[in-house]
């Protein structure tokens, strides 16, 4: 798998621009460059088009989604977290790989505040989870990350089924299904990377756990 860009732009409409190479480019190669430091999906929202699945984007990113518990919906949801945190009123977000892994960052303050006990909320405020704590916020995003996975692979398999013949746009739809198999493709390997990088980190507390209570 090669870099998904050869080269970027360096400047600003005012100066001038010019296009300097980030990686080995040898004659007869193609030539590609970095529209912005974004993830697929932003490039396909932003510019109308997803890298190809060959390609590596160092940018690529996923959405996974977390329901508050009813309990905590509403006043008591957390409300200090940026607009990028909330898909709506009632679900968090995490993105991943950077919420994901970050467990001293805010989204896993508020998933850390979610699942607390009563008697943790004060190790929790100083930013001391308990590793009982630290286990369960990490079982949730895994399963999290594990149902992003599953709805990954079956998006897939639907839009491959899905027959556009005699559609009145089946042309545009077919580039569109395209695209959106690409996207899917481009997020897997990181929902598979994350996925087994919660199962290590839920395996390490589980272990440091059990050793705390002998």
């Amino acid at each position: 798998m090669g870099s998904a860009w050869a080269l970027k732009f360096l400047g600003d409409v005012d100066s001038g621009a010019k296009l300097e190479a980030v990686s080995l480019i040898q004659p007869g190669d193609e030539l590609t460059h970095l529209y912005s430091e974004l993830s697929s999906a932003a490039l396909l929202a932003s510019y109308g088009f997803v890298p190809s699945e060959a390609m590596e984007n160092p940018h690529e990113a996923a959405l996974i989604d977390l329901m508050l518990p009813e309990a905590i919906q509403g006043s008591g949801a957390p409300k200090d977290l940026a607009p990028r945190h909330w898909k709506d009123e009632t679900t968090l977000l995490f993105e991943v790989p950077w919420d994901a892994e970050e467990e001293a960052g805010p989204a896993y303050a508020a998933l850390f505040a979610m699942l607390a006990r009563e008697e943790e909320r004060e190790l929790v405020e100083q930013g001391r989870p308990p590793t009982r704590l630290r286990l369960a916020a990490a079982e949730v995003l895994r399963e999290r990350i594990q149902d992003a996975l599953d709805k990954n692979l079956a998006g897939e398999r639907q839009l491959s089924r899905d027959d556009l013949a005699g559609r009145k746009h089946a042309k545009f739809e077919a580039k569109l299904r395209r695209a959106a198999v690409r996207l899917l493709r481009n997020e897997r390997p990181l929902l598979e990377d994350e996925l087994a990088f919660t199962e290590e980190q839920c395996s390490s507390l589980r272990t440091q756990l059990e050793e705390s209570q002998l």
